[in-house]
């Protein structure tokens, strides 16, 4: 029985995802003349290379791919100049701050923290020189987009979306069925002096439809896509922007209103 359903999910279930959408209040942001500089903020790219009778799958941090310009008030760290070492950040915050990037990113994300940092590392662990290379920054913001691995994850299954699954099969996918499916993203905020003043967390929804009939009407290709991983990094966008908005009035807009 269970071939079958299989076998009819495959034949007659097309995805579709629509991307998480910013909250209409959260558009506008003011102009700020602090210097904010974004190091990450990369979705991940996928190879798979076939070794015998298994697949092997690496994730790496795809530079082709910047989420950057979502948080327009900010600059990528390459853009600020360069001095021999900012004596206002200490060995241990530098250590802090590099750990903290890789952590989750891996070896992939050294490519852009050497641009600005000149760091050593034995093994993942042990770090026996780091020096910043920036200075006059008043804000660092790394952006983490979720877990390479772990990939969107699915809501529990709740009666009504049982029920509602229930009859999307038994009609062939003629009713579509609906889950929400969630994408994460971590931002960590960081002062002048390296010091971690914030770490912020974001799980937002994208909508995943089957229905045999739904692809067929996919007239709103900015929100909508056939690719789960087109999906989700057009939900990440809206969460780059509406990280944006938070950071702004908690950080810049209040103070400069004192």
């Amino acid at each position: 029985m269970k071939k079958i359903l299989v076998l009819v999910l495959v034949t007659f279930g097309c995805n579709s995802y629509q991307r998480y959408n910013l909250p209409i209040d959260k558009k506008n942001t003011k102009l700020t003349t602090k210097n904010i500089a974004l190091i990450g903020f990369y979705p991940y790219s996928y190879k798979h290379e076939v070794e015998g009778r298994y697949t092997r799958v690496t994730a790496t941090l795809d530079y082709n791919q910047s989420l950057k310009p979502n948080f327009a008030k900010g600059k990528p760290i390459q853009s600020f100049s360069k001095v021999g070492e900012n004596s206002k950040i200490s060995y241990e915050n530098c250590v802090s701050f590099v750990k903290d990037y890789l952590q989750t990113v891996k070896v992939s994300g050294k490519q852009e923290l050497e641009s600005f940092i000149d760091f050593e590392m034995i093994g993942s662990k042990t770090i026996p020189k780091c020096k910043v290379k920036t200075d006059n920054i008043d804000f660092y913001i790394t952006g983490v987009l979720g877990e390479p691995f772990s990939g969107p994850q699915e809501r529990p299954f709740r009666l009504v979306n049982e029920l509602k699954s229930a009859l999307s099969l038994l009609t062939l996918f003629i009713f579509p069925t609906e889950k929400n499916i969630e994408v994460d993203s971590k931002f960590y905020v960081y002062d002048s002096r390296l010091n971690l003043l914030e770490v912020s967390d974001y799980k937002r929804d994208m909508i995943n439809t089957t229905s045999w009939w739904f692809n067929l009407n996919l007239d709103d290709k900015e929100n909508v896509s056939e690719d789960q991983h087109v999906g989700r990094v057009r939900s990440q966008e809206n969460i780059v922007k509406e990280f944006q908005f938070d950071f702004l009035q908690k950080y810049i807009e209040k103070k400069e209103s004192l």
